[in-house]
Order: C-alpha cells, then structure tokens, then sequence
C-alpha cells in the first residue's frame, strides 16, 4: 500500500478497497488483457471530495471536477504505464491521480478532463501527464521537492478543480528532461543509419511515456492522431538512455564513439544534424 509519509491525507477521505475485479469488467477485452498481463492489485486508496474536506465542487461550460480519486495500482511490469492509465481513467469517470508501484518505486500519473458533447459522463481526456519513477526509500533531491508540494496541496485549494490544478503543475515540475518518441527514432537513425534494419520501436520497448497530448481533433481524424503519435508522446531522458546503454547495437557505437551521456549524445547529434540536414 502507498507509504503513509508520501502524502497528507484526512484518514475521513482514505477509502483503502480493493477494486481490481471491479475495474477489470469494465474493460475492453484488448484492455482487461494488458491489465491482466501488468496490474496484480488495484486499490481504491483515498476519495477527496466536499464531504470530508472543506473545498467545493467547480463546474463550468467545459468541466465539471466533484471530487478527485486516488487509485494505486501494483504492477507487474513497466512496459506500457500510460496505456493502462488510459484504461482505468476511462473506466472511473472523475479526476484521478493514479499511483504506479513496481519494484520499491512509484510514479504518479494524472489527467487533465474536458466534457464530451454527450455530457460530463463521457469525459475526454485532453492530456495524461506522470512522473519519472521515483524511490521513495532514496529520494533524489528533485523529489525531496515533490512529496512536500503534494503534502501541502492536499490542504489548499478553493475548490476540487484548483486542487487538482495544483497537483498537476506539481507533477508538471517535477518532470526530467523529455522528447518525443520521433526524435528518439532520429537518434537511432543517427547511430545506426537510417537503412538499419532494427525496428526503433524494439529498442525503446521499456521506454515509458511521462507525457501524452492527444490532438484535439483525434476523434474526427484518426489517421492524423496515429500518424502524430510519435511527436505527442515524451519519454525521460534517462529511460532513453538506458534503453541505448542496454541495446548491442547501439551501445557499440556509442562506446566506439566515446559517447559516455545523454547531454553528449544530443551535442553530437544537433551537430551533425545541423551539417547534414539543416533544415530539420
């Protein structure tokens, strides 16, 4: 269960239920299978709303927030974190900040929500936005900053919206350095050359995503969505560069090149793109 310490929450708000059975059901059968393949237990932890605390419900023409649910889930595996966020954030129609466990580390994940023409029980998800993976028994200095921001916005805030508002700009600083998967992929290209027959998508299998922007037309356009995929999606700079280091083919050149980080490996690249392919 999540570490009480990481965060202050009124023991009237904690709920502490266990609800894999019950998310499972709701789920898509392509859904339920990932869930299945990398969630072992989904725990309803905590219910912040106007009836145990003192803020109040916001709504407006385009968004309706209640009350903000904490769901933890423990995992399995790694492989596809924003996707399962995904999942479970359609399945529980309000605000969520979902609380990632695999292996003694936490990465906390939120949405940000907008009204869909049939109305608030048919949410949108306009942006999924988490943190890097984070341990919580060797905290970093970055997140001996997070912990204390979340304790104290548990306690502030004129109304759930601006609650929830609070806790996503937290998690929004206390993201590393990011780029998109399609500039990943041109990375690849400059290492291994762009007639390497190794798929891209292979090497950074474990990549997570820490950010994710859908446009705002993915419904009315699908193809555009798929085809953009790769600039809306940000991975950690050091997922990316773990993925590299442990990669034969790509940690061979980078060795051969004495490309020893990832602030060496970007210079080497933007100078080589700026020679090679000037205009992008």
């Amino acid at each position: 269960m999540i570490q009480s310490g990481l965060f202050n929450i009124a023991e009237k708000s904690i709920v502490n239920e266990e609800i894999t059975k019950q998310l499972h059901v709701k789920l898509s059968h392509d859904a339920a299978e990932l869930f299945n393949n990398q969630v072992s237990k989904a725990i309803w932890y905590a219910s912040i709303r106007p009836q145990e605390t003192d803020i109040d419900t916001f709504e407006d023409e385009s968004k309706k927030y209640e009350e903000i649910q904490i769901i933890e889930l423990t995992l399995n595996g790694c492989s596809d974190v924003v996707s399962i966020a995904k999942y479970v954030m359609n399945c529980i129609p309000y605000p969520l900040l979902i609380v990632f466990l695999y292996n003694n580390k936490v990465k906390l994940c939120m949405s940000k929500l907008k009204k869909a023409q049939a109305g608030y029980k048919n949410y949108i998800i306009s942006s999924i936005l988490s943190t890097i993976w984070i341990y919580p028994n060797d905290l970093s200095d970055q997140d001996f900053t997070l912990f204390p921001s979340l304790f104290l916005n548990f306690n502030e805030g004129k109304s759930i919206y601006d609650l929830h508002s609070r806790l996503y700009d937290t998690i929004l600083t206390h993201q590393s350095q990011s780029m998109t998967r399609a500039r990943t992929y041109r990375i690849v290209d400059y290492l291994l050359g762009k007639t390497s027959t190794i798929k891209k998508a292979e090497i950074f299998q474990s990549c997570d995503i820490n950010n994710w922007n859908p446009p705002s037309n993915q419904g009315k356009n699908a193809i555009f969505a798929n085809r953009s995929s790769n600039h809306l999606c940000l991975h950690d700079y050091g997922d990316i560069w773990h993925c590299l280091i442990t990669r034969n083919e790509t940690r061979k050149v980078l060795l051969g090149r004495k490309i020893m980080d990832m602030e060496a490996l970007l210079l080497k690249m933007d100078e080589y793109e700026m020679k090679y392919n000037p205009w992008g």
